[in-house]
């Protein structure tokens, strides 16, 4: 199978405490068709983004294992703590309610079906309960991939 045609893509922030919630709504839905590329592009001086998971603890969006958090209180347990993490449906309160959780990191694909339906939210996987600070943004690059009709010659 040829690699898909993608879109022009859609540049989000995506602080590291969240908007309000545990989940930074990226899109308001998603019709459970397609593929989405996440990339989060390096800075300006060409080195990974970074976001504070903890006081003194920088990590970039493949989050930091040696993070002194225990996984299991993340909100997606089999993800590294400090790593960006997405779930499509669900809300922005719900700590894991979507139809599909999972990680992102620095570069993620996902084949959708059509039974993932729903928003798409962005976060950082952490200790919800923690009195860590966490602090600072990513930003990511999502991309749709476009359908044989519409994509471009």
């Amino acid at each position: 199978m040829a690699n898909p045609n993608w879109d022009d893509g859609m540049k989000v922030t995506i602080p590291a405490k969240g908007n309000g919630g545990y989940w930074t709504l990226v899109l308001e839905y998603l019709d459970g068709s397609g593929k989405l590329m996440f990339v989060v592009p390096d800075d300006e001086d060409e080195h990974p983004q970074r976001w504070t998971l903890g006081e003194g603890m920088l990590c970039t969006a493949d989050g930091d294992p040696k993070a002194p958090i225990n996984p299991a209180n993340c909100i997606l347990a089999n993800a590294t703590p400090g790593a960006l993490i997405a779930k499509i449906g669900g809300s922005t309160a719900g700590k894991n309610d979507g139809a599909k959780v999972f990680v992102v990191g620095r570069f993620c694909v996902l084949d959708l079906d059509e039974t993932i339906k729903g928003p798409l939210y962005l976060t950082m996987n952490s200790d919800v309960m923690s009195e860590s600070e966490r602090g600072g943004e990513i930003r990511v690059m999502v991309y749709r991939s476009l359908s044989a009709a519409s994509a471009p010659p």
